[in-house]
């Protein structure tokens, strides 16, 4: 849940600070499924949260969770000229071959992978798409089942 208001608040922040006329936030939570929305109001619109483990996957066009993927957590967030995905989840795929499921979607979507890492708890890939600022990055721990954070992001602040 830290990381899904992080990536609210990255979002918000390239964005002044509300109308003194309006609320600065509103933030909810469903007591039955933990489901958390937020809505930040600022100058330029309001950027928004919506997270939780039943919160609908939408991924950017090109882009797709490795066959047999559980999520168990997502995180959607979205302002003015900009947008984002927090997705967490589990999977019984070896990890270099969940890395080389999104280094494929990104390369065919546009993304120059700036790191590749690989250690003995986890592989990484992060890249950036220049005409956009656009982001991905992933991080899968080896093991079975291998855990995973997804995180794309999209328009600059």
């Amino acid at each position: 849940m830290a990381l899904a208001a992080a990536l609210a608040a990255s979002l918000a922040a390239c964005d002044d600070a509300g109308d003194a006329a309006q609320p600065t936030a509103e933030h909810t939570v469903d007591p039955a499924t933990g489901e958390t929305r937020m809505t930040i109001h600022g100058k330029d619109g309001p950027a928004t949260l919506h997270a939780g483990p039943a919160v609908p996957v939408s991924l950017p066009p090109g882009f797709t969770l490795p066959p047999g993927a559980r999520v168990t957590s997502n995180a959607l967030a979205a302002r003015p000229g900009g947008q984002g995905v927090l997705l967490s989840f589990e999977t019984d795929a070896p990890a270099p071959e969940v890395i080389a499921h999104t280094r494929r979607e990104a390369e065919a979507a546009g993304f120059r992978i700036e790191i590749d890492l690989d250690t003995a708890e986890a592989r990484t890939i992060a890249g950036v798409r220049a005409k956009d600022r656009a982001t991905v990055s992933l991080t899968v721990t080896q093991g079975t089942p291998a855990t995973a954070q997804l995180a794309l992001s999209a328009g600059g602040g």
